[in-house]
């Protein structure tokens, strides 16, 4: 292995997410996450300049956007990137682009260590969305990386390549960190059922309280904690949600935000964990750490969910008499609910530990190196 002193790793985020503690995107905790185990000591993370608290690893290195008429924010960020790379980070310097193919063929040309990490749909992005875009990616791309099989998978259509060239491919899962959540184990579970999402149609919420509502009579011992912003954006849905809330008003508990910590230690204190998403998540991370915490969880057979679930949670297509009958099952069946509480915190330990999920992307990084010098 060389030695981690000798690599650095430039990391571009999507000019919309935030690398901050109070309002961090998604692509931001990962990075963080990743920064913080990793076997090399320099790290810099170009993003948008805030005012927020910043996430605690790695340099970040703010670009100030300027306002220049019929000139796109997003190519401004892309050449302040370029030229403090340019400028001032020299050999073994990986480029590591998350979420935004487009940017690729910017930074291809100031270095040959250039990871385009995928976080989401490849064929709805820019820069990816058809085969010609896909293949220029995979010629010339150093690796690709990506968060599930399914975001892989979905990369992959359609295309006829080497067996060189899809050796350019890995899964990255983002991962759980075990050793600065382990303390969360001591918390008493009670007897609840937690919802973590958007109050928006894809991740299911509706179905949830539906489902729940046609059993309370079965269940009334049970309560319930929703965990999720509502947008002005789907008022007529928010709406909806409001009003079988306030039916099973002496059930709910509602949170409308709480910090990752917050949420950590609600999913370790509840018993059951009921993550409908709709739509095809590319990875679903709070099944992650409901699983993670001890929750056992009832979840969908969505994009990359089941990747996550395997066969220690209950999956299903998530329609509400499918929830109702997985919901009765585990708040009556105390055998198999502590069962699916012990597996699937063991499965994620095994399969999605930070620790050696970092590592892993270090080694992954080095390999590109080797080979390239």
């Amino acid at each position: 292995m060389m030695d981690g002193n000798k690599i650095t790793v430039s990391y571009i985020l999507p000019i919309k997410d935030v690398y901050s503690c109070q309002n961090y995107g998604a692509v931001s905790l990962v990075v963080s996450e990743f920064i913080n185990y990793s076997n090399h000591d320099q790290h810099f993370v170009f993003g948008k300049k805030h005012k927020l608290k910043v996430l605690r690893y790695g340099k970040f290195v703010p670009r100030k956007i300027l306002t220049i008429p019929f000139v796109k924010k997003s190519l401004l960020f892309r050449v302040s990137c370029l030229f403090y790379i340019k400028t001032k980070l020299y050999k073994n310097n990986i480029i590591e682009i998350h979420n935004r193919p487009k940017m690729f063929r910017y930074f291809n040309f100031i270095n040959n260590y250039v990871i385009v990490f995928f976080h989401n749909h490849p064929r709805n992005m820019e820069g990816s969305k058809t085969v010609n875009e896909r293949m220029y990616l995979l010629k010339h791309a150093s690796k690709l990386f990506f968060n599930s099989d399914y975001i892989k998978k979905q990369f992959l259509e359609d295309l006829n390549m080497s067996n060189q060239l899809i050796n350019k491919c890995a899964t990255v899962y983002p991962s759980f960190d075990f050793n600065k959540y382990n303390s969360f184990y001591n918390v008493k579970k009670s007897k609840t059922i937690i919802f973590v999402g958007r109050l928006v149609p894809d991740k299911g919420c509706l179905e949830f309280l539906t489902a729940f509502d046609k059993i309370k009579e079965e269940c009334s011992d049970w309560k319930l904690i929703i965990v999720g912003p509502m947008t002005n954006k789907n008022n007529d849905y928010v709406k909806k949600v409001n009003v079988i809330m306030s039916s099973l008003e002496s059930y709910v508990t509602y949170f409308n935000y709480q910090t990752h910590e917050e949420v950590l230690k609600l999913f370790a204190s509840s018993e059951i964990a009921c993550l409908p998403s709709q739509w095809e998540e590319p990875f679903g991370r709070v099944v992650m750490e409901g699983m993670a915490m001890g929750c056992a969880t009832i979840t969908s057979k969505r994009g990359g969910i089941p990747e996550i679930a395997g066969d220690d949670a209950i999956v299903i297509e998530p329609i509400v008499d499918n929830l109702k009958e997985a919901l009765l099952k585990l708040t009556k069946n105390s055998v198999l609910r502590q069962s699916l509480q012990v597996k699937g915190r063991q499965r994620i330990q095994e399969k999605f530990n930070l620790e050696k999920t970092s590592k892993r992307i270090d080694d992954l990084r080095e390999q590109v190196i080797i080979k390239q010098s």
